[in-house]
């Protein structure tokens, strides 16, 4: 009788310890388990638990090779997010995109322009990183960026291109640890002066490294960042299927996106595109889809962005710009 009564003290123990209480390496197992959302709200429970999530954040950090997930923001602070894979749309809450515009995304980091003040930010992790002040008040509606890796590198350059006229280029370039921005200008004629987006190359077989490449439907401009030079190439379309006459793969949203993400005929969706980087380095342009302009339907303005589902956990001290 005594062991029973022990027994069952001992399950009623069990049963009444908090969830808190459970051993490190169990929480660690389970939290290398999650997908990115359940991880997000298995952070929230508790400090133990934020903990194991932390350690285990190294394993989601790595998954750079899964197809990229939907933003669209642009009313407040409420955003949707679209799972790729399963269709699903999830609502979030995000001040920090609250009046902000997203001009560039590339492996989970966006870089975002708001105030007269730019700033990369991690969504899922809300980490951020003030840059110093643009050097022009506001950015021209005829801009594409991009930077050279994340921002937390020591070598990371951040890029911006603006079309000040129809022949007028002016390139931004900002160097990890330095506070004053550095302009490049360069004369451009054609009748194709929209940019679909920027990507810099860094090494590899279709550059000779420190390239940053502006494409358009039928160009590609290059500005050698070591050499500060720049380099014209006219895009001939090929007739072989699959082929690119860059060296990634263009991949535009389909035109569904729209009706995933519940939107209607009256909403117009401006969309930042991205850069996928892994064995296959893939890029999404930038895009505009336009509303249908009907009788009696309301039009709506929308703001969205491509980006990779990574987590990633700021370590201390890396949330300045300045080395």
């Amino acid at each position: 009788m005594t062991e029973f009564c022990l027994r069952t003290q001992a399950i009623n123990n069990l049963n009444n310890k908090p969830w808190s209480d459970l051993p490190p390496e169990l929480l660690l197992e389970i939290a290398g388990k999650l997908g990115l959302l359940e991880h997000l709200s298995f952070r929230g429970v508790c400090q133990p638990w934020r903990l194991a999530s932390s350690e285990a954040s190294a394993d989601l950090q790595s998954e750079i090779d899964t197809k990229p997930w939907f933003l669209l923001y642009g009313n407040g602070s409420h955003c949707s997010l679209l799972d790729s894979l399963s269709d699903k749309v999830y609502n979030i809450h995000m001040p920090e995109l609250d009046g902000a515009t997203c001009i560039a995304s590339k492996e989970g980091w966006l870089l975002l322009y708001r105030n007269e003040s730019l700033f990369f930010y991690r969504p899922y992790s809300h980490a951020k990183i003030e840059l110093p002040k643009f050097p022009t008040q506001q950015l021209f509606d005829d801009h594409t960026a991009t930077f050279s890796s994340t921002p937390i590198s020591p070598d990371c350059m951040v890029f911006i291109g603006t079309r000040t006229s129809s022949t007028h280029l002016v390139l931004n370039v900002l160097r990890r640890g330095a506070n004053v921005w550095v302009q490049y200008e360069e004369t451009i004629y054609g009748p194709d002066p929209n940019f679909t987006f920027m990507t810099f190359c860094s090494s590899g077989e279709f550059c000779s490294g420190g390239e940053l490449n502006l494409v358009s439907k039928t160009r590609n401009v290059i500005f050698s960042v070591e050499e500060k030079r720049w380099m014209h190439r006219v895009l001939v379309p090929s007739n072989t299927p699959g082929s690119s006459p860059v060296p990634w793969e263009n991949r535009d949203p389909k035109i569904e996106l729209k009706r995933k993400l519940g939107l209607g005929k009256g909403d117009s969706l401006t969309i930042c595109g991205t850069e996928m980087i892994g064995e296959h380095n893939t890029c999404i342009s930038n895009q505009e889809i336009k509303a249908v302009e009907e009788e009696g339907v309301d039009i709506r303005h929308n703001k969205g962005v491509w980006i990779n589902p990574q987590f990633f956990q700021l370590p201390l001290n890396q949330n300045s710009w300045s080395l």
